[in-house]
Protein backbone atom coordinates (compact mmCIF):
# COMPACT_ATOMS: atom_id res chain seq x y z
CA UNK A 1 0.00 0.00 0.00
CA UNK A 2 1.24 3.74 -0.92
CA UNK A 3 0.55 6.28 1.73
CA UNK A 4 0.09 9.92 -0.44
CA UNK A 5 0.06 13.18 0.89
CA UNK A 6 -1.38 16.02 -1.09
CA UNK A 7 -1.60 19.62 -0.71
CA UNK A 8 -5.21 20.41 0.36
CA UNK A 9 -5.09 23.64 -1.40
CA UNK A 10 -4.27 22.15 -4.79
CA UNK A 11 -5.48 18.84 -5.19
CA UNK A 12 -2.83 18.21 -7.94
CA UNK A 13 0.39 18.55 -5.97
CA UNK A 14 1.42 15.68 -4.32
CA UNK A 15 3.61 16.38 -1.75
CA UNK A 16 4.65 12.69 -1.03
CA UNK A 17 4.17 9.56 -1.72
CA UNK A 18 5.84 6.40 0.29
CA UNK A 19 5.36 3.06 0.78
CA UNK A 20 3.49 1.46 3.85
CA UNK A 21 5.88 -0.62 5.83
CA UNK A 22 4.23 -3.96 6.48
CA UNK A 23 3.75 -5.52 9.72
CA UNK A 24 7.40 -7.47 9.84
CA UNK A 25 8.96 -4.02 9.28
CA UNK A 26 6.87 -2.51 12.21
CA UNK A 27 8.31 -4.78 14.55
CA UNK A 28 11.62 -4.62 13.19
CA UNK A 29 11.65 -0.83 13.89
CA UNK A 30 10.45 -1.21 17.24
CA UNK A 31 12.52 -4.17 17.79
CA UNK A 32 15.50 -1.66 16.98
CA UNK A 33 14.41 1.27 19.17
CA UNK A 34 14.35 -1.28 22.03
CA UNK A 35 17.75 -2.69 21.00
CA UNK A 36 18.94 1.13 21.37
CA UNK A 37 16.83 2.30 24.69
CA UNK A 38 19.49 0.89 26.70
CA UNK A 39 22.22 2.48 25.49
CA UNK A 40 19.81 5.82 25.37
CA UNK A 41 19.12 5.66 29.11
CA UNK A 42 22.76 4.54 30.18
CA UNK A 43 24.44 7.45 28.30
CA UNK A 44 23.35 9.58 31.19
CA UNK A 45 20.98 13.09 31.82
CA UNK A 46 23.73 15.18 30.32
CA UNK A 47 24.42 13.56 27.31
CA UNK A 48 20.39 13.45 26.67
CA UNK A 49 19.44 16.73 27.44
CA UNK A 50 22.51 17.88 24.91
CA UNK A 51 20.65 15.76 22.12
CA UNK A 52 17.29 17.03 22.98
CA UNK A 53 18.85 20.90 22.48
CA UNK A 54 20.63 20.24 19.08
CA UNK A 55 17.05 18.77 17.11
CA UNK A 56 15.47 22.35 18.87
CA UNK A 57 18.69 23.65 17.33
CA UNK A 58 18.21 21.90 14.33
CA UNK A 59 14.55 23.03 14.23
CA UNK A 60 15.16 26.35 14.83
CA UNK A 61 17.77 26.38 11.55
CA UNK A 62 15.30 24.85 9.29
CA UNK A 63 12.40 27.05 10.64
CA UNK A 64 12.07 28.75 7.10
CA UNK A 65 12.00 25.24 5.26
CA UNK A 66 9.41 23.52 7.92
CA UNK A 67 7.18 26.47 7.84
CA UNK A 68 6.48 26.02 3.94
CA UNK A 69 6.18 22.52 4.09
CA UNK A 70 3.23 22.73 7.02
CA UNK A 71 1.69 25.26 4.92
CA UNK A 72 1.95 23.05 1.76
CA UNK A 73 1.07 19.60 3.50
CA UNK A 74 -1.85 20.07 6.14
CA UNK A 75 -3.07 24.20 4.20
CA UNK A 76 -1.96 25.94 7.79
CA UNK A 77 -2.20 30.00 6.73
CA UNK A 78 1.69 31.20 7.40
CA UNK A 79 1.88 33.01 10.39
CA UNK A 80 0.16 29.81 12.31
CA UNK A 81 2.51 27.43 10.61
CA UNK A 82 5.39 30.16 11.81
CA UNK A 83 3.99 29.77 15.26
CA UNK A 84 3.82 25.91 14.89
CA UNK A 85 7.41 25.50 14.60
CA UNK A 86 8.50 28.06 16.87
CA UNK A 87 6.81 26.21 19.57
CA UNK A 88 7.91 22.85 18.45
CA UNK A 89 11.60 24.53 18.94
CA UNK A 90 10.28 25.36 22.36
CA UNK A 91 9.28 21.96 22.91
CA UNK A 92 12.55 20.27 22.68
CA UNK A 93 14.40 23.13 24.56
CA UNK A 94 11.87 22.73 27.33
CA UNK A 95 12.06 18.65 27.71
CA UNK A 96 15.89 19.39 27.30
CA UNK A 97 16.21 20.19 30.69
CA UNK A 98 13.86 17.79 31.91
CA UNK A 99 16.34 14.96 32.31
CA UNK A 100 17.91 16.75 35.15
CA UNK A 101 14.27 16.77 37.17
CA UNK A 102 14.22 14.54 40.35
CA UNK A 103 12.98 10.52 39.28
CA UNK A 104 11.71 9.75 42.58
CA UNK A 105 10.93 10.56 46.08
CA UNK A 106 11.27 9.80 49.60
CA UNK A 107 8.49 9.21 52.29
CA UNK A 108 7.73 8.78 55.77
CA UNK A 109 7.35 5.38 56.73
CA UNK A 110 4.11 4.36 58.91
CA UNK A 111 6.43 3.41 61.80
CA UNK A 112 9.26 2.65 63.13
CA UNK A 113 12.47 3.80 61.53
CA UNK A 114 13.02 2.67 57.62
CA UNK A 115 13.56 4.20 54.16
CA UNK A 116 10.72 4.50 52.00
CA UNK A 117 10.74 6.10 48.41
CA UNK A 118 9.64 5.48 44.89
CA UNK A 119 11.36 5.71 41.61
CA UNK A 120 10.72 6.45 38.10
CA UNK A 121 11.84 4.29 35.27
CA UNK A 122 11.63 4.23 31.55
CA UNK A 123 8.50 1.74 30.03
CA UNK A 124 11.66 1.26 27.15
CA UNK A 125 9.65 1.97 23.67
CA UNK A 126 7.00 4.49 23.21
CA UNK A 127 4.48 4.21 20.36
CA UNK A 128 3.35 7.82 19.29
CA UNK A 129 0.12 7.89 17.36
CA UNK A 130 -0.07 11.98 16.16
CA UNK A 131 -2.98 13.61 14.26
CA UNK A 132 -2.13 15.98 11.52
CA UNK A 133 -3.56 19.20 13.22
CA UNK A 134 -0.56 20.12 14.41
CA UNK A 135 2.26 17.74 12.04
CA UNK A 136 5.68 18.75 13.74
CA UNK A 137 4.24 20.25 17.62
CA UNK A 138 2.42 17.00 18.32
CA UNK A 139 4.85 14.60 17.55
CA UNK A 140 7.61 16.41 19.63
CA UNK A 141 5.86 16.60 22.63
CA UNK A 142 5.15 13.01 22.47
CA UNK A 143 8.71 12.11 21.96
CA UNK A 144 10.53 14.48 24.07
CA UNK A 145 9.16 13.85 27.08
CA UNK A 146 9.70 10.00 26.31
CA UNK A 147 13.39 10.12 24.91
CA UNK A 148 14.00 13.03 28.17
CA UNK A 149 13.72 10.28 30.43
CA UNK A 150 15.05 7.40 28.69
CA UNK A 151 12.17 5.63 26.75
CA UNK A 152 13.14 5.28 22.90
CA UNK A 153 9.75 5.55 20.53
CA UNK A 154 8.51 4.94 17.40
CA UNK A 155 6.26 7.26 15.59
CA UNK A 156 2.96 6.31 13.20
CA UNK A 157 1.94 9.99 12.03
CA UNK A 158 -1.39 10.78 10.49
CA UNK A 159 -1.29 9.91 6.89
CA UNK A 160 -2.07 13.80 5.79
CA UNK A 161 0.93 14.99 7.50
CA UNK A 162 3.70 12.15 6.78
CA UNK A 163 5.93 14.53 5.18
CA UNK A 164 6.18 16.74 8.23
CA UNK A 165 6.70 13.67 10.50
CA UNK A 166 9.66 12.19 8.23
CA UNK A 167 11.28 15.87 8.40
CA UNK A 168 11.14 16.25 11.74
CA UNK A 169 12.61 12.32 12.37
CA UNK A 170 15.70 13.12 9.86
CA UNK A 171 16.63 16.15 11.76
CA UNK A 172 16.18 13.99 15.05
CA UNK A 173 18.84 12.04 13.64
CA UNK A 174 21.60 14.33 13.94
CA UNK A 175 24.33 13.46 15.92
CA UNK A 176 23.90 12.80 19.75
CA UNK A 177 20.35 11.40 18.89
CA UNK A 178 20.74 7.69 18.17
CA UNK A 179 19.34 6.82 14.75
CA UNK A 180 17.33 4.28 16.15
CA UNK A 181 15.85 6.42 19.03
CA UNK A 182 12.78 7.42 17.19
CA UNK A 183 12.38 5.93 13.88
CA UNK A 184 9.01 7.06 11.93
CA UNK A 185 6.73 4.14 10.48
CA UNK A 186 4.03 6.05 7.87
CA UNK A 187 0.99 4.10 7.97
CA UNK A 188 -2.77 4.29 6.64
CA UNK A 189 -6.10 4.76 9.12
CA UNK A 190 -6.78 1.13 9.45
CA UNK A 191 -3.11 -0.35 10.44
CA UNK A 192 -2.66 2.71 12.75
CA UNK A 193 -6.17 1.72 14.94
CA UNK A 194 -5.08 -2.24 15.21
CA UNK A 195 -1.84 -0.20 16.75
CA UNK A 196 -3.97 1.19 18.92
CA UNK A 197 -5.81 -1.51 20.13
CA UNK A 198 -2.44 -3.97 20.37
CA UNK A 199 -0.67 -3.43 23.84
CA UNK A 200 1.77 -5.26 22.71
CA UNK A 201 4.08 -6.77 19.51
CA UNK A 202 5.25 -10.40 20.51
CA UNK A 203 8.15 -10.49 21.32
CA UNK A 204 8.78 -6.67 21.18
CA UNK A 205 6.37 -4.90 23.77
CA UNK A 206 5.92 -1.08 23.22
CA UNK A 207 3.00 1.01 25.13
CA UNK A 208 1.10 2.53 22.63
CA UNK A 209 0.61 6.72 23.09
CA UNK A 210 -2.77 8.24 21.42
CA UNK A 211 -3.55 11.88 20.70
CA UNK A 212 -5.70 12.31 23.49
CA UNK A 213 -4.57 10.58 26.96
CA UNK A 214 -1.45 11.59 26.82
CA UNK A 215 -1.85 15.55 26.21
CA UNK A 216 -2.12 16.29 29.76
CA UNK A 217 0.78 14.12 31.11
CA UNK A 218 3.82 15.80 29.79
CA UNK A 219 5.73 16.52 32.50
CA UNK A 220 5.87 12.65 33.26
CA UNK A 221 5.31 10.91 29.86
CA UNK A 222 7.00 7.91 29.24
CA UNK A 223 7.77 6.64 32.97
CA UNK A 224 6.56 4.62 35.62
CA UNK A 225 6.55 4.67 39.35
CA UNK A 226 8.14 1.44 41.50
CA UNK A 227 7.94 1.28 45.10
CA UNK A 228 10.90 -0.02 46.82
CA UNK A 229 11.49 -0.26 50.59
CA UNK A 230 14.45 -0.85 52.66
CA UNK A 231 15.25 -0.85 56.18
Amino acid sequence: MTITSYNPADPTDLVLAVEEPGAEAVRAAVGRARAAQTGWLAAGAAARSAALGRIADAVEAHAEELTALIVREVGKPLAEARGEVARTAAIWRYYAQAPYTPSGAVHETAAGPGLLFTRRRPYGVAGLIAPWNFPLAIPSWKAAPALAVGNTAVLKPAPEATACALRLAELARGPGCRRTCSPCCPAGRRRARRWSRRRTWSPSPARPASAGPWCGRRPSAGCRSRPNSAG
